[in-house]
């Protein structure tokens, strides 16, 4: 499933006051997913991100300024999860100040 797919449901589910309507957006999210997606989805889903990355929304800021967007969304849930995961993973001297971009990441890294 791609990322942009869970960040809609995301969104429908805040816009919605129905209890029951949340429940079926979601568990229409959830199954449209892959088995191996599932687990995953239902945590972002649920606001839980699995992995402490240290990253602070003043890097958060000025990746966005930094970024240009994609011209279509292409990012797989999956992909996010790895690449979230492979930056909490990230230690050592300068690791809080990236200094040149990883393609593997698709973020810079020292």
């Amino acid at each position: 499933m791609l990322f942009a797919e869970l960040v809609a449901t995301s969104a429908a589910v805040t816009e919605t006051s129905g209890r029951l309507k949340k429940i079926e957006l979601i568990a229409n999210c959830l199954r449209q997913m892959a088995s191996d997606e599932r687990a995953i989805g239902a945590r972002y889903l649920a606001g839980v991100v699995p992995h402490k990355t240290g990253v602070g929304y003043a890097l958060v800021g000025e990746i966005r300024r930094a970024a240009v967007a994609a011209a279509a969304p292409s990012l797989l849930l999956t992909e996010v999860d790895r690449r979230l995961a492979m930056i909490a993973e990230l230690r050592g001297a300068g690791s809080a100040f990236p200094a040149q971009w990883d393609p593997k990441l698709g973020i810079h890294v020292t």
